[in-house]
This record gives structure tokens, sequence and C-alpha cells, in this order.
């Protein structure tokens, strides 16, 4: 296609930013070599066209490309951070400024900060600080504080925090596990704070005037405040693939840009003024949503679209975006780490290329003779809407892939829907806000316009959600196969030359297939099958359930939230896109908040409690009956000792115990059946007072024996009688006599174990 064709600019916005993004996974001494030998080569350049006697700037302009975007990502990343990675794992004083807070509960508290100094050294750099407490700072509270400082770190269950940090300019965490601060001065405004102050006042307004859950839908949409945002709204978006239309974007963008320009059109000014003023207000709109990058590549792109209209010259899609994206790592090389910016900036970019031959395609001329005129034109629409949303989710799927690890199937469907629906909310949430200082009646009929449309697009989602298979894992070994093939193939065709535009189409066509073949042969093989994968950490343990990608997570856990964000990370390697269910084995005092983090960070069908046995355990399923109702999420009781479905065949047992005297620690154990063959799990001093007779019986049948650690220490060691084929995991061997032990069968404390359970043939 030569898409770089007759376009320098874009080929030079291009090299650049692909040099600041390998610029971020190089060090620092190889980074300056690498400038050193670009710089080399731009030298080489200009002798060779001294000595030829004629110049071209073109190939001095593409080699100066590689040197700026790898001098930048040198400047940002190794001068820029090493202030504050000189004092990681030092517990020094630091004094910073409140900018935001970032997370709040009665656990735990997070904010962003701005460092001021550490140990009296001038610093100006953001951190993450984290109270293990219930914080009391307010965003312009100036404090001191003893703290520890570290770099930010990945995530040891699998999601990169790091690079979530990296991308807002975090450049260190604090951490403060005792509320001893001081406060330096109190409601310090700064540009951020007032912006921030500003859209927290407007988004209290407009969702009072609209109200309910509308509102807050209205004040997420329009000013990008989704702290009033339930969780179940969230999932119910997340898992219709419409999670975007919460965020602000360039679509908001686009939208907003669209409004003013239809007023400042009515007020008759002329087009070059409308630029200037267009521009004004999107930079403050900006401004008071906090300079989302997304909305950041929009506006550059709104802005270069009226620069060419007052320059009179011809505007050039491609060249915007790519001019957007330099201008952006420019300015922010940071921005290299978001992978929302990444996400909406290619598929900005293949809405652009492939749109025109999709059209091509689906034309409505095919239909020619048979329709009339407006049905054509409705059959073209909806052909075009959904096309745009294939084409988007395509030309994202790397992305989806490999840091996501799923695609929504249903999302071309719902995007047809809610998309359009977005307009008039939006629309309608501006009038609003705008018409509350000065009509309050205008306002008031504008807000019962916007939830009417809000409470559409809210019941819209939660219908689809409840289609249950609408996403699809791209966790399987060989969809990175595909998706690379894919990438690679298309990147290809886009910068050569083609006799025939179409076959750009075809790495795509093929990819589909190619997938849906080996998803057919992988379901076909592994139908019936359950994995079972357990993680133990201390005494702190859970077990993960799969079947053809439908997964049920056991927590057998002390109710801490790490044990449920490791099993996110397994959820990934089951290729399961949800939990179908969490079943709590017993119940613990921490499990409330450490629940209700996990619902909103994992898209979770339903949750199963065990009954009641006292009161401090009943006040327990109380709050996680409430948070599980906030959130969405089918709250379901089951009694210990009666067999529950799994799946199509599996049944689960959870074993009657009572706790003993001598500990708050409950004795749990249960076994998983898959037609014929089983695993049990036995904690520690299970056995002791009354022990199950169902859980002897399961163990001299079972596949599967783990002897497990949670649970008070046994006074005696547990004798046990599996089968001489069973394999067993100690995860504590203190406590466990074995009859007949067979030494190979054994896995001696194990901190992860994966088995299979299959049906007889």
């Amino acid at each position: 296609m030569e898409i770089f064709k007759n376009r320098p600019f874009s080929l030079f916005c291009a090299l650049f930013m692909l040099s600041s993004t390998a610029g971020f996974f190089l060090a620092g001494n190889v980074k300056l070599l690498l400038a050193a030998v670009f710089a080399g080569a731009i030298l080489v350049v200009i002798i060779f066209f001294m000595i030829r006697k004629s110049f071209s700037f073109i190939p001095v302009l593409l080699v100066s490309a590689l040197v700026f975007g790898i001098a930048s990502s040198y400047i940002c990343f190794d001068i820029g951070y090493a202030e504050m990675r000189q004092h990681d794992g030092d517990n020094k004083t630091v004094r910073a400024l409140v900018t935001d807070t970032s997370y709040y509960s009665d656990y735990c508290t997070s904010y962003t900060v701005r460092v001021v100094s550490i140990d009296g050294v001038k610093v100006e750099k953001l951190a993450y600080l984290t109270c293990e407490y219930r914080g009391s700072l307010v965003p312009g509270d100036l404090f001191e504080m003893r703290a520890s400082i570290s770099e930010p770190q990945d995530d040891t269950f699998g999601y990169s925090h790091k690079i979530s940090m990296l991308a807002d300019g975090i450049t260190a965490v604090i951490t403060s596990e005792e509320e001893d601060f001081q406060i330096i001065e109190r409601n310090i405004v700064t540009p951020e704070i007032w912006f921030l102050d500003l859209n927290n006042e407007l988004s209290v307004r407009l969702s009072r005037i609209v109200g309910g859950e509308e509102g807050d839908l209205a004040a997420a949409v329009f000013l990008a405040d989704r702290s009033g945002v339930s969780e179940k709204t969230e999932l119910d978006f997340s898992r219709c693939g419409t999670s975007h239309l919460l965020a602000l974007s360039g679509l908001h963008m686009a939208i907003v840009a669209a409004i003013a320009e239809f007023f400042l059109s009515m007020l008759r000014i002329k087009r070059s003024v409308r630029c200037v003023l267009l521009a004004i207000l999107l930079v403050f709109y900006l401004a008071l949503i906090g300079f989302a990058l997304s909305a950041v590549r929009s506006v550059i792109m709104i802005a270069a679209v009226y620069l060419t209209y007052i320059l009179r010259s011809h505007g050039d899609s491609i060249t915007s975006l790519f001019f957007a994206g330099f201008l952006i790592l420019l300015i922010s090389p940071t921005a290299v780490c978001d992978i929302g910016f990444w996400m909406s900036f290619f598929a900005t970019f293949g809405i652009i290329i492939f749109s025109p031959y999709i059209s091509k395609l689906f034309s409505a001329k095919r239909v020619d003779g048979t329709l009339k005129i407006k049905a054509r034109l409705v059959l073209k629409y909806f052909v075009s809407a959904i096309a745009v949303t294939v084409i988007a989710n395509l030309s994202v799927i790397f992305f989806s892939c490999f840091f996501f690890g799923e695609i929504s199937l249903i999302s071309p469907l719902t995007n047809l829907i809610l998309a359009p629906l977005t307009v008039p909310l939006i629309f309608f949430s501006a009038m609003t806000t705008l018409f509350s200082f000065i009509l309050p009646a205008v306002a008031g009929l504008s807000a019962k316009l916007a939830a009417a449309v809000a409470k559409l697009i809210l019941s819209v989602s939660e219908y689809f959600s409840e289609f249950r298979g609408t996403v699809l894992s791209l966790e399987y070994d060989f969809a990175g196969i595909i998706v690379c093939l894919f990438v690679i193939t298309t990147v290809i065709l886009l910068v050569i030359k083609l006799k025939h535009k179409i076959l750009v189409l075809a790495p795509a066509v093929l990819s589909v297939i190619a997938f849906c073949i080996c998803l057919g042969i992988y379901t076909d093989q592994n139908y019936g099958k359950t994995d079972i994968s357990y993680l133990c950490q201390k005494n702190g343990e859970i077990f993960l359930l799969s079947e053809c990608g439908t997964s049920v997570l056991i927590d057998n856990s002390e109710g801490y939230y790490s044990r449920f964000s490791s099993a996110k990370a397994l959820l990934r390697e089951h290729e399961a896109t949800e939990l179908e269910v969490l079943i709590l084995t017993h119940y613990h005092s921490r499990q409330s908040s450490a629940v209700k983090r996990f619902f909103d960070n994992c898209k979770i069908r339903s949750i199963w409690l065990p009954e009641p046995q006292d009161e401090s355990e009943y006040k327990i399923f109380c709050e996680l009956y409430s948070i599980a109702e906030a959130a969405g999420v089918e709250a379901i009781i089951y009694r210990r000792g009666e067999a529950m479905k799994l799946f199509k065949e599996n049944e689960l047992m959870i074993f009657p115990y009572r706790k003993l005297d001598r500990s708050v620690e409950a004795q749990v154990g249960f076994s998983v059946t898959c037609g014929e063959r089983s695993l049990v799990y036995i904690g520690s001093s299970f056995f002791e007072g009354d022990a199950a007779p169902e859980a002897r019986s399961a163990i001299a049948e079972s596949d599967y024996l783990i002897l497990g650690a949670h649970g008070p220490k046994s006074k005696d060691p547990m004798i046990v009688a599996p089968k001489s084929s069973a394999e067993i995991i100690l995860a504590n061997a203190e406590f466990i006599k074995i009859k007949d032990l067979n030494p190979e069968n054994v896995i001696l404390s194990p901190e992860y174990a994966r088995f299979s359970l299959a049906p007889s043939p």
C-alpha cells in the first residue's frame, strides 16, 4: 500500500515513535551507543551528499528521528528517574504535596503526590504514596513523614503496576505503615489541583441534577469522573466490550468538538475565529478531565484539521495521526508506557486505513434495485458501524492478546447500539452543566433527557452483560503465534507496493479462519477435562478449577487480597476471561475488604458462601452479601456436607467441621469429583475431634490428595490412608503420617501445582 509514499513527515514521526518505544526497553549505555551510531550515520550521509554536490534533507531527517527518539527516552528514563532511583530501599524523611486520592478504604489509602524534598534535598517528582491505614490526607495538603521509598515494581501475580505508574509519570512508591506525619500547609492550590476541584464540583452538580446511577454515568461520560459509577455498571460495560465509552477518548472529544462547533456556528462566528476558539475550549476541557492521552491525541488531530483549513492546505489523516503521536511522545515520553494511548492510536490508524476497503467490499450498491434509497442508506450505516468496530478490534489485537488476553465478540453489536447513544448523553450532560448556573429550568429539562438516555444505556449494557461466552480468551498458545503472524504480514503489506490494495485485508481473514480451526481442535481435545491449579503461600491456599474456559475459584486463605490477586493471573493461564464462581470455604474478618477489591478488578458471576455457624460468621456473611449485591454478583448460600454441581459432570463437597477451642482458624477439607476420578484437600488438624467420615472415605478413593497447611497446627500427626497410586501434595509434612507411602508419588511443600481430572472413557 506504500502508506509512507509522499509522506516523509509521517515516516519521520513513525521512526521517532519507534525509537522512543525501543528506548524504553534498552539499557542507558545501549541508548548512548545507538545515539552515537545514528549521529555518525547522519554525518556519513551529509558527507556523501557533499561529495555528490547535491543534498536531500529526507535521509538526514529520517535518521535524525531515530536519534531524537533514543535521546528523548534516555533523558526521561535514565536521567530523569535517576534522582529517585538512588533512594530505592531507603527509609527517609519525605516532604510532598498531595495532588489526588487514588484509592480509599477502611484498611488502605493511596495518593498521588508531588515530592518536594527528600531529607531536605529538593526534588520535583511524582510518586505514589501507599498508607497501610485509613488515611486523612486530602489534595492540597503539604506534609512531611518518615517513609520507605522504592521503585515501581511489577505485581508478583502478573499485572504490571510498574508500566501503569510510569505511564502516569510516577517515579517511586512511598510506603507508610504508621499514621505519623506532620502537616506543613493545607489548601495549597496548583493548576492541577484547581482543575481537579473544579471537575469534582461539576461532577457532583451534574450527578445530583440528573440523579441516581444515571447521573453517575453522565458524570463519567462527560467529565471522566468514574468515582460514582457502581461496580455492577463497570462490570456490565466490561462484559459488553464497551468500557472505552466510560473512559474519555477520541470519540468523546470528537462529540464535544462537534457540539462546540455547532453552537459557535449558530453565533455566526467566522470559521477562522471558530477554529481558534474551539482550540482554546478543547485545551480547557482537556485540563478539566486530566489530559487523558487518548483525548490529547484526538485534540491534536482535530487541531491539525483546523490548521489545514486556516492555511488553506490539503489535510491528510495519516499525517495528522502520526504527528499527534509524535507530539505526545515528545512532550511526555512516559506515554510510551500507556497501553490506552497505543490502543487508541492503532485503533484510529486501522480505521483510517481499512475503512474505505471495507465500505467498498460491503457497498450498498450490491443491493441496488432491490431496496429503496433510504433502506440502502440504513444498510450502509449498519455495515459501516459494525465494520469500524471490527477494524478497531483487529487493529489492537496485539495489545488485546499480550496485555489483556481477551477480546469481546459482542462488542461490534453493543458498540453499534451504545456508541450513538453517547452523543445525546454528552450533549444533554453538557447542557445540564452549563445551564445549571444560569437557567435552572432549562438545566432541569436537559437533565431529564440525559437521565432517559443514560437509563437506556444502562439497560442495554445490563441485558447484554448476562450473555455468557461473549468474551473470547486469547491466552491459547496458538493465539499468540497467529496474532504475531497477522501483525507482521499486515505491516509488510502496508509498506510495500500492492497491485490490488484489497489484499491488505487477507491477513485478517486468514487469521480468523486459522484461529477458529485451532480453537475447535483444542476444545475437542480438552472437552470434559478439568484443570486444577493449587497455589500455596504460607498458610493461604487457593484452587482454580477450569473446564473449557469456565473457571471456579475455591478460596481457602486467611482473607488477604494478595491471594485473590494471584488468582487473577491464574485465570489467564486457564484461558478464562471471567470467574464463573468464587467459593469461600470459611469466613475471615479480613474477607470483606479483600472480596470487594477482587470484585473491582475481576469479572465474577456468582459467589458461594457457607452457611454461617455463629454470630461472628453471620456478621461477615451479611457484609459479603451486601458487597456482592452492590457489585451485581449473585450470592448463593451452601451447606457443608452437601454435594454441589460444578461445570457439567463435576461435584464439589466441602466437608463439615467444627472450630477448635485453641484457635480461631477453621478446619477445612473438601473433594472435587470428575467421573470416577477425584481430588481431595485436607487442612491441618482436620481430623481432631469429630472427624467427618465423608473425608476419610474420599481420601481412600482419591487420585490426588493435598494435605494442606490451613488451619490450627495439629497436636498429633494425622494418619491418612490414600490408595497407593494417588499423587500426594504435602504442604506441611510436620503433622502427617501416611500409611503405605510411595515416595515417588509425593511432592513436598510446593508453592504451585497443577492437575488434570478427566472422566474415564
